[in-house]
């Protein structure tokens, strides 16, 4: 199943990208996470102070399921000034 990950802030520093598209063997976000973290062991700070949105919509829970197609996004928590 292809995933398409974007990139933000910390997280696109930790991967080296602003974007990938992942053929991906799981059907949940936390399969998701683990397969980048396996990839890119340097994201795996990152991630755990990430939220993370499938489809522009903010999801709390690693459970929550995939399907072809969706676009995942992961967002580093935003500072002010």
């Amino acid at each position: 199943m292809k995933i398409r990950v974007l990139y933000f802030a910390q997280a696109r520093e930790a991967s080296g990208k602003n974007e990938e598209l992942l053929d991906l063997n799981g059907t949940t976000l936390k399969h998701l996470l683990e397969f980048i973290e396996k990839k890119n062991p340097k994201i795996k700070q990152v991630l755990k102070t990430c939220s993370l949105a499938i489809n522009m919509q903010i999801s709390r829970n690693k459970e929550d399921k995939l399907k072809e197609g969706d676009t995942v996004a992961i967002l580093p928590p935003v500072a002010g000034g």
